[in-house]
């Protein structure tokens, strides 16, 4: 719930569009060119893309901390800091919303944030899953694997910007929800033209516009949903809500894969429009955000 929660968030899921940057052409080079031990390139797709994740979480095991306090690669002055905002965002939350697990489970902000978020989650792994078949099928001179992952760069490139700039700026004006509404509106639009496209600079452009809505939103979502949890809900309240978000993983790319695609891109659209209605019948319990982050600041100030 501090003032800059958006923009540390962004900067964490920036991993989202560059993974995507370099994945591309990555994972379409090695499908082309590399047929190991009589081995497809597929499979090596997933063996050599899988073993980079095994090492980063390991070393995140012994290298992250539950706690400021216990983080070593912080200074005493930062740690110090950190736990003060922490202590004083936790007065504040527990004033405005529901300080048992069961009573959280109980409010119907929860699962409107479950609904959202997996909206959002399913938009996105449809739309990263079949990318580079929706523009391969669209297009007539990129033949190669790595010419469409060149391709299915562009959305990615612009992606990064995204994370960033919504983050920054729902920080900055203090107005988290207004910046998520206008993402997934970018993003409807961008998969209706996605749905019209018959060529593929045009597919290509209104991936563009989609990713910039889908990434964008992801980074401020984060930042926003902290404000609906207290210290005792939060670990529960945030695995709920990415658990029902997590079965987009799924659904997205079966709507895809199941429907043609003009089809599917119009059916992601009319779930990001249930999205941006559920977001619009979400309040928070009293204060609006803007003065929640005040008195967090206030608080802060006094310590």
């Amino acid at each position: 719930m501090s003032f800059s929660a958006a923009s540390a968030t962004a900067a964490l899921l920036l991993a989202l569009p560059i993974g995507g940057l370099i994945g591309a052409p990555v994972s379409t080079w090695i499908l082309d060119n590399i047929s190991w031990f009589g081995m497809a390139g597929w499979r090596w797709m997933f063996i050599l893309e899988g073993i980079p994740a095994i090492i980063i979480g390991v070393v995140v095991v012994f290298y992250l901390t539950n706690r400021p306090t216990n983080a070593k690669w912080l200074s005493k002055e930062e740690s110090v800091w950190l736990e003060g905002e922490l202590s004083a965002e936790r007065k504040v939350s527990s004033k405005m919303n529901k300080v048992t697990k069961l009573d959280m489970l109980k409010d119907s902000k929860i699962w409107k944030l479950s609904l959202f978020y997996f909206a959002g989650y399913t938009s996105i792994y449809g739309l990263s899953f079949w990318m580079p078949t929706i523009i391969k099928s669209l297009s007539e001179n990129a033949t190669t694997n790595l010419e469409i992952g060149w391709l299915a760069m562009i959305p990615s490139l612009v992606g990064i910007p995204a994370v960033i700039f919504v983050g920054w700026n729902s920080d900055r004006t203090n107005a988290h929800k207004p910046h998520l509404l206008v993402c997934l509106l970018i993003a409807v639009t961008g998969f209706i033209g996605c749905g019209f496209s018959d060529g593929v600079f045009m597919m290509v452009l209104m991936l563009t516009i989609t990713s910039f809505g889908l990434y964008g939103f992801s980074g401020c979502f984060f930042a926003y949903m902290t404000f609906f949890f207290t210290e005792s809900t939060a670990p529960v309240g945030i695995a709920l809500v990415n658990s029902f978000a997590a079965l987009g993983g799924f659904v997205g790319p079966m709507i895809l894969g199941t429907v043609a695609f003009t089809q599917g891109m119009f059916i992601l659209s009319g779930l990001l429009v249930i999205g941006v209605i559920t977001l619009l019948s979400l309040k928070l319990s009293s204060a609006p955000e803007e003065n929640t982050i005040k008195e967090v600041e206030v608080n802060i100030n006094h310590l």
